[in-house]
C-alpha cells in the first residue's frame, strides 16, 4: 500500500443494539480487516465486543477523525 493512502486516526464500531466501540489506530483499513476477521472467526480478544457481535450480527465501521498518529491517544480519548 502506497504511503500517501495509510490513514491513522480514530474510529467506532457499532454493534447493534446501541452498543459501540471507539479505537484508534495508525492505519484505519488494518485495523478494521484485524477487527473483522476475529469476529467473524468468534476469536476477538475483546469478549465484551465479540458477544455483541454474536448476539446482533454485522458491526459497522466508521472512521470519527483522521489524525496524526502522535495526536491518537489524545483524540481517542476525547
Amino acid at each position: 500500500m502506497a504511503e500517501e493512502l495509510i490513514a491513522s486516526g480514530v474510529y467506532r464500531i457499532d454493534l447493534g443494539n446501541e452498543w459501540f466501540y471507539v479505537g484508534s489506530a495508525q492505519n484505519l483499513a488494518r485495523r478494521e480487516r484485524g477487527h473483522r476477521s476475529d469476529l467473524v472467526a468468534g476469536s476477538h480478544c475483546n469478549q465484551i465486543m465479540q458477544n455483541a457481535f454474536d448476539k446482533y450480527g454485522e458491526s459497522s465501521f466508521s472512521v470519527i477523525e483522521r489524525c496524526e498518529p502522535e495526536e491518537l491517544l489524545a483524540r481517542e480519548q476525547v
